[in-house]
């Protein structure tokens, strides 16, 4: 009924005049049937026509109501009204470029932050039922923690005894070396249980997953960006082969753009009893915890109840094998908690901050109109003498704050665009989904909305405030209610409301920014200044015997020392303060646990004797690895400073010994040597962890990464260690390549974004309330003219003055200080989990920004204090 209503007055705006004529016939008609009926009843012609007129009253308002109910009376006069409002803003040019980039900044800067939200947050996992799906972790509750690996012979016993779950499936990491297609390239790949695909209810685009029959050969799906830079995106890429790790992989699908599970760097999936074939120790070892689990919960069944099953079936199997599993449990995590879950505050906080930046451009914009409404009072008046309602002078007014809230938001889009590019093109560390960020159809609809609640909240006090007296306003512009203390007293609302909001921000920037600091001053253990970082894995179907994995190390070691630049050679299967490959667990020869539940577990890293070196890792007791540590020398190993405070009370841990994983027959190693501790854990704000490093001699590997200590700019070595590596073996692919301070800064990616987007955000509120501020001491300053020409002419001194116009500046300023201080301690507190070493009240921050915000306001009330004090009293006072 509404949307024939709704058209029929659209196609009366193109029919306005035919519509008025066929109203004003019918009237008259009316009109003249009551004058005929009078002139019946008696009476004379111009009696009979008064009679009929005075019978219908108005005829103007009975014509506008029958246009309104026949035509589109409300929207001419709304296309009307948009049409004043657009020439009102072109004939104030510079009150409407202040007042749009005002009003753009705070919603553009809304708008490209909740685009990222949306990415983020709230677009739904591209998975079939994806509030079904579930993270499965082992943990450890006595230590207090959660989430770690867990071994496949426990994933096995998970999927078999548990009711509540309609699948459960492994996957796991491995790098790979494709060779066959040009240059060897290392990449990485999942390697997944039968029913991973189904489980995470998402089939192939091109050709299909794994069938039954499949599980323990060489078959391969390939991700949609391998797909495309490999194969351009060739349809008969099914049935073709990949050589990887010196084996041939048949392609046998390809998954969709949108499916990156479990991980962006991931690009191919193979399946896991093929990949487990030829190391059936490593796959059935209780203590080999290197396996992630996803399943997917039955209908009905919710992730608490999936919890208590599997809390059950932990204890069942601590029972059974309660050397592994002793002090075990199981975490159950929904997916979606588990990919935004560490993310999810930042994002609020980012989109509380530029949701202040947005009120205090709505304020700003208010205390614009309120100006200019001052200037436009007489021409209300008027209007109101002749006939126009209150109301309809506040949707005039409320139009045109909605026109000036449209054209911002068009502009607003512009920059959020502009913004989005730029940040997404920056390294903002592991935040997920960032590729899916775009002004889609739900950003621009958040934007509208946003841009019409914004020209209602800054257009809503000019427009109640029309309540204008008359006499007063007629006889003199500017003095009526907009212009009396009234509406002073409503614009100093706008501005305390901007210093306590704008206050309550730059706290928030100012403890991140510190909390970053104090993140970058910590010593990540090692000096990572002029060094170079590269991975190389040698292809396990060609490197399958240990000494000839130790010969080809030393020889890339030996030639790459001789490098021009080169001044040490490091490598290992750890990279700080990212990566330390392998946790186990390790026993200390005479350390007795204070509880039964207790256990040891450590970095394990396999590393050449340049390693400490290299990396300026202070050796303090002992000695370093030496070239006479091979395989058949005594097991050593060299521990942390950190495990000696705790596993050696009386200092003295060289000679001591350690053994690593358990077992009947473990493998014990004499500590040769202490050093200092070492982050591998992936942030600089962890807590140091226990590391044991032993000789690669001894534990040879595959894959290590190389470290490279240069003279001069570490990536002029980039060329030449290329170049050795292939001539040592061109199968041999480097990746990885990297400045280790690139590497630390990636690491603190996401604690820079927030604190240099809140300090971003901080200096534009603080810029909007000193322009606020300003703007209401110069018009007051203005407005008071006669008042300070009256003072000064009977006696006061322009020092008076500059006290007066600053005092008042001053009250403000501490006003919404002492607001926004109160404001403060209550919103910061949700900062707590994203700051480090800084707590989310600290003092110096509090005061320092509250001393910069009164300063910076006193500051602004200063220049048009200092016009008042200019002020002739004889031209005040005419």
């Amino acid at each position: 009924m509404w949307l024939k209503t709704f058209l029929r007055r659209v196609r009366g705006l193109w029919r306005s005049e035919p519509i008025h004529t066929e109203i004003t016939d019918e009237l008259q008609f009316h009109m003249d049937m009551r004058v005929e009926e009078n002139i019946r009843r008696g009476m004379s012609p111009d009696e009979a026509r008064r009679d009929a007129e005075r019978s219908f009253g108005d005829l103007t308002r009975i014509k506008e109501q029958g246009y309104d109910i026949r035509g589109g009376q409300w929207l001419e006069t709304v296309w009307q009204d948009l049409r004043y409002g657009a020439r009102s803003f072109v004939k104030n040019p510079l009150f409407t470029l202040i007042a749009v980039l005002t009003l753009a900044l705070g919603i553009g800067a809304n708008t490209a932050i909740f685009s990222m939200v949306n990415a983020v947050l709230l677009r739904p996992l591209p998975y079939r039922e994806p509030e079904k799906l579930m993270t499965i972790w082992t943990a450890r509750p006595q230590q207090g923690q959660g989430q770690f690996r867990t071994s496949l012979p426990n994933f096995k016993d998970w999927r078999e005894q548990s009711r509540v779950f309609e699948g459960m499936a492994a996957y796991g990491f491995n790098r790979y070396i494709l060779t066959g297609r040009g240059e060897a390239e290392q990449i990485r790949g999942a390697q997944v249980s039968e029913d991973f695909f189904n489980v995470m209810g998402v089939q192939a685009a091109l050709g299909r997953t794994f069938t039954p029959e499949e599980n323990s050969g060489p078959f391969v799906v390939l991700s949609d960006a391998f797909w495309s830079r490999r194969f351009s995106s060739d349809p008969g890429v099914i049935g073709k082969t990949l050589t990887l790790n010196g084996t041939n992989f048949t392609i046998v699908g390809v998954m969709p753009a949108q499916f990156d599970f479990p991980g962006q760097e991931v690009v191919m999936w193979v399946t896991l009893p093929h990949a487990m074939s030829g190391a059936p120790n490593y796959a059935n070892s209780r203590t080999n915890h290197s396996f992630c689990v996803v399943a997917r919960l039955k209908d009905g069944v919710t992730p608490k109840q999936a919890q208590t099953e599997m809390d059950v079936i932990a204890s069942r199997l601590k029972q059974q094998y309660p050397e592994t599993n002793g002090n075990l449990g199981v975490s159950v995590i929904p997916l979606y908690e588990q990919i935004v879950g560490n993310v999810r505050l930042a994002m609020l906080v980012l989109l509380g901050a530029v949701a202040i930046v947005l009120l205090i451009s709505c304020a700003n914009v208010a205390n614009l109109l309120l100006a200019r409404a001052v200037a436009r009072e007489r021409e209300l008046a008027v209007r109101m003498a002749l006939g126009a309602g209150r109301w309809r002078l506040i949707r005039q007014l409320l139009t045109e704050s909605l026109l000036l809230a449209l054209l911002s938001g068009s502009v607003g889009v512009l920059l959020a665009v502009w913004g989005i590019s730029s940040l997404t093109r920056l390294d903002l560390g592991d935040v997920p989904r960032l590729d899916q960020v775009s002004v889609d159809g739900v950003v621009l609809g958040f934007t509208l909305a946003v841009t019409m609640l914004s020209g209602i909240i800054f257009g809503l006090a000019p427009a109640l405030s029309t309540k204008a007296n008359l006499s007063v306003a007629l006889k003199d512009s500017g003095k009526g209610a907009l212009g009396t203390r009234r509406g002073q007293r409503l614009r100093s609302v706008f501005v305390v409301s901007e210093i306590a909001l704008a206050l309550m921000l730059l706290v928030s920037a100012g403890l991140m920014i510190r909390s970053f600091l104090r993140l970058l001053a910590v010593d990540p253990g090692f000096n990572s200044h002029n060094l170079l970082t590269m991975q190389i894995i040698l292809p396990a179907s060609k490197y399958k015997d240990a000494q000839r994995i130790v010969n080809v190390y030393r020889e890339v070691f030996e030639r790459l020392t001789l490098q021009p630049g080169v001044e040490a050679v490091g490598a290992g299967t750890g990279l700080p303060p990212v990566i330390s490959q392998l946790r186990s667990s390790f026993t200390v020869e005479g350390y007795q646990p204070s509880h039964a539940s207790e256990e040891a577990i450590a970095n394990f890293l396999s590393i050449n004797p340049e390693y400490f070196k290299t990396l300026g890792i202070p050796l303090i007791a002992g000695r370093a690895f030496s070239d006479q540590d091979i395989e058949r020398a005594p097991r050593v190993a060299i521990i942390s400073q950190r495990m000696v405070k705790r596993y050696f009370p009386n200092g003295r841990a060289v000679g001591g010994r350690i053994s690593s994983g358990g077992g009947a027959n473990p493998q014990w190693y004499e500590v040769v040597g202490v050093v200092g501790d070492v982050k591998y854990s992936g942030s600089l704000s962890s807590e140091d962890e226990d590391s044991i490093y032993l000789p690669c001699s001894q534990a040879p590997t595959n894959g290590m990464y190389l470290m490279l200590r240069a003279g001069a700019n570490p990536l002029s070595l980039v060329a030449s260690a290329k170049s050795v590596v292939r001539s040592v073996d061109a199968d041999v692919p480097i990746a990885k390549i990297k400045i280790m301070d690139d590497v630390i800064d990636s690491s603190v990616a996401r604690p820079r974004l927030i604190a240099a987007l809140l300090g971003l955000f901080g200096a534009i509120a603080l810029t909007l309330a000193v322009i606020g501020i300003y703007g209401v001491i110069s018009y007051a300053v203005a407005q008071c003219g006669q008042e300070i020409g009256i003072r000064m002419a009977l006696g006061a001194k322009p020092s008076d003055v500059l006290r007066m116009i600053i005092g008042r500046g001053a009250r403000l300023a501490l006003t919404g200080v002492a607001i926004g201080v109160i404001g403060s301690f209550v919103v910061t507190r949700a900062l707590g989990d994203l700051l480090f070493s800084v707590g989310p009240t600290d003092p110096l921050t509090f005061g320092v920004v509250a001393a910069l915000l009164t300063g910076v306001a006193i500051l602004a009330s200063y220049i048009p204090a200092r016009q008042a004090m200019k002020v002739d009293p004889v031209t005040a006072l005419k």
